[in-house]
């Protein structure tokens, strides 16, 4: 695909008889450069040498320089297959392939710009399980903020957290991917979240780019230091890490009486092969009594598909916070009437709200991107989940 528009641009230089020239060459060369660039920086992110930032603008300029054309170049191709039956020429394939080109090259633009674009979407759920004491809960969920990748950074985490601050939550959590590839990706961010004020806790898993599975590493003494240095960047930041393991939290409604309580579990990231799966749910609720509602953070959706909505001892889980997904960081979302992206080619639930005989899971596009720095129709959100007590 990279070499095809060159290919057909120099086919159309030499019929005119003009030669190579320094443009068909520039054709040729461009592909060609960005290629290699791209395996070159591959390799050395992964080898710890550069800055993984380097090589998701690398791509992004290869798919800038490489798409467009090759949008223009398969109506080019088409109109030569109907040429090639017909003798006739189909201009207006020309005039579609260069028009859907802009339209692409458009797209990679404002998908660039406006990836640091927050939107808080809101969420309410009823539950006849709810503690009336916690009528009407709101629970800030953020996820996969990859700060690795993320370029700017710091402006860009202060963005969040002034809006954290705005919705004023009940309750934070976090579902995994704080981190890239490396645990330092949190240096310098101590004390992060600790301003938001969430009186009833704020609550993190591991998701699966926090394990440094994607990094090279120089022994297996290495990587368990990074993870554990993963482990504390959690804590570091101003959560309180459930990697399988759970709490009551408590709401003392009427002081005569003894408080109520909802469960939150953790599990650490349990995923769909090839992705890792290290979670063990029996494990975090081994000594767990669960209270009367209960919320589960699992980084992968398909947890809750493959094993919370499927079995039996896990009914009592009402509520399950993923993400993961991105939506794709691609798409489109017509108020819920009608929406589409890629990631539903390879999630059956890939975002915002799902219920299945009385358990819901609510997946979040999250805040950060992975490949290239790009969201397009599948905006960056901070998801606010209220939860009502039915009482029919």
């Amino acid at each position: 695909m990279a070499f095809l528009p060159s290919v057909l641009y120099t086919r159309h230089i030499l019929k005119t008889k003009r030669g190579v020239t320094g443009s068909v060459v520039t054709a040729y060369a461009i592909p060609t450069i960005l290629i290699l660039a791209f395996i070159f920086l591959q390799y050395a992110t992964r080898a710890g040498i550069l800055d993984f930032k380097i090589m998701q603008w690398t791509l992004w300029g290869f798919i800038f320089a490489i798409l467009p054309p090759n949008v223009y170049a398969l109506f080019y191709i088409i109109d030569k297959i109907i040429k090639l039956f017909t003798k006739k020429s189909c201009r207006t394939l020309h005039y579609i392939g260069a028009i859907l080109a802009l339209i692409v090259t458009i797209g990679l633009i404002v998908g660039m710009a406006t990836r640091h674009c927050i939107q808080v979407r809101e969420v309410t759920i009823y539950s006849k399980n709810l503690p009336k004491e916690f009528n009407g809960i709101r629970i800030a969920h953020i996820t996969d903020l990859h700060f690795g990748n993320l370029s700017p950074r710091d402006s860009y985490l202060e963005k969040i957290v002034a809006k954290l601050n705005e919705i004023n939550p009940d309750m934070l959590v976090c579902t995994g991917d704080m981190m890239n590839l490396t645990a330092d990706e949190v240096d310098g961010l101590d004390g992060l979240f600790t301003t938001i004020n969430a009186p009833l806790g704020r609550y993190a898993v591991m998701g699966n780019h926090d394990y440094g599975d994607y990094s090279k590493w120089e022994s297996d003494e290495a990587k368990h230091a990074n993870l554990m240095a993963a482990y504390e960047a959690y804590r570091r930041v101003g959560f309180t890490l459930l990697n399988d393991s759970a709490v009551q939290v408590e709401t003392q409604y009427i002081a005569s009486l003894p408080p109520s309580t909802i469960g939150v579990i953790g599990v650490e990231n349990w995923g769909k092969p090839p992705f890792p799966r290290y979670g063990d749910l029996a494990k975090a609720t081994k000594n767990f009594h669960p209270a009367d509602f209960n919320i589960l953070l699992s980084h992968d959706p398909n947890h809750w598909k493959n094993e919370v909505s499927v079995d039996e001892h896990y009914k009592y889980i009402d509520l399950t916070l993923s993400g993961h997904t991105h939506s794709a960081q691609i798409g489109f979302d017509l108020n819920n009437n009608c929406k589409w992206s890629p990631s539903q080619w390879i999630f059956e639930y890939w975002d915002g709200l799902y219920e299945k005989e009385g358990q819901y899971l609510f997946i979040s596009r999250g805040l950060g991107y992975v490949g290239i720095p790009f969201r397009l129709g599948m905006p960056a959100e901070i998801s606010v989940i209220t939860i009502m007590r039915n009482e029919e």
